[in-house]
């Protein structure tokens, strides 16, 4: 995880619609490829700045290890983090096309706001992106029922 990363406490955890067994935190961040021209010599400041491919990491943390394990290097699916958000409302981020690579060893773990420490397991991965799919595409953030 990159610092700075926001890690949710999870009312559930989804891939495919299918609930991630013992899922109780998660995260995603973004990371953005950026170019600058620096103009010629002597020129007051950069010419132009362009931003380059976009990458999405999810990280999904639970305490049943064996569930978790299952997903590495499973197919790119949709993941689902069910969320409370504003005035305690329920709220759903889907990241598209994730696929979970990795295993995670020491991460620094935060409390949430109920004062637990977050589950001891986690994996991580990455969003697949196609020729058409642009961030607004790969993460969508509504109210859930």
């Amino acid at each position: 995880m990159a610092a700075g990363d926001r890690i949710f406490s999870c009312r559930a955890v989804t891939k495919n619609a299918t609930p991630i067994d013992g899922a109780t935190h998660a995260s995603f961040g973004v990371t953005t490829a950026r170019f600058t021209d620096p103009g010629g010599a002597g020129a007051p400041g950069p010419v132009e700045h362009q931003v380059g491919k976009q990458s999405i990491r999810v990280s999904v943390f639970g305490i049943n290890l064996n569930a978790l394990l299952a997903l590495i290097g499973s197919t790119a699916e949709d993941i689902i983090i069910g969320t409370k958000g504003v005035a305690g409302a329920n709220e759903k981020i889907t990241l598209t096309g994730v696929a979970f690579t990795d295993l995670l060893g020491d991460v620094e773990i935060p409390r949430d706001d109920a004062g637990r420490a977050i589950a001891p397991y986690g994996i991580a991965g990455e969003c697949e992106w196609g020729a058409e799919d642009t961030l607004a595409t790969m993460i969508l953030a509504e109210a859930d029922t």
